[in-house]
């Protein structure tokens, strides 16, 4: 339905539980032979000391090199920490997020803002920068894009600080 109305580009993350992947990984490789979507999985993040119950991506990316030739693709715009790869003939493609197995803070350039009005820098760490209040205080455009400007500078330098900083919220109230 994404497709129909015109959405470019159509990304789908995935968390490849090891249960059900051997299942699953047919349905999302057919998915991009017949669509130009972008499917990307996701390695399971440890939150709140979880044990991942996922597929790392290099066990992913062995499995699939076993069912068809994969190629380097720059994938969909939007500099996102997505690694891609392009099956053979495929329309679309599949992207690796990494988390564990190959650390992208040097190349994030997210912040998310969840549904009750903060900024996260960073899924990991604990601070939350409170824009709701920011923004209800009458802030001009320039005070906001300073604002915005001084939270990336918050940005932790890479995962083992996010990580030693705590994160007090679940994926559900964070908006992930």
């Amino acid at each position: 339905a994404a497709l129909e109305v015109g959405f470019d580009p159509v990304k789908i993350n995935v968390v490849a539980l090891r249960e059900t992947v051997d299942s699953e990984l047919e349905t999302f490789m057919k998915l991009v032979y017949e669509k130009p979507v972008h499917v990307r999985f996701i390695e399971q993040m440890d939150l709140h000391g979880a044990r991942p119950v996922s597929l790392s991506c290099k066990e992913l990316k062995d499995r699939l090199a076993g069912l068809v030739t994969l190629t380097d693709d720059e994938g969909p715009r939007g500099n996102g920490p997505a690694r891609y790869v392009k099956p053979a003939g495929a329309l679309g493609t599949i992207g690796f997020i990494c988390l564990y197995t190959d650390h992208f803070c040097d190349r994030c350039n997210r912040l998310r803002l969840t549904a009750d009005g903060k900024i996260r820098t960073c899924l990991f760490a604990g601070k939350e920068i409170d824009l709701k209040s920011f923004i209800r205080g009458r802030a001009s455009f320039d005070e906001l894009v300073s604002f915005i400007k001084a939270s990336l500078a918050l940005k932790p330098e890479n995962f083992a600080e996010a990580i030693k900083k705590g994160n007090e919220r679940s994926m559900r109230q964070i908006g992930g």
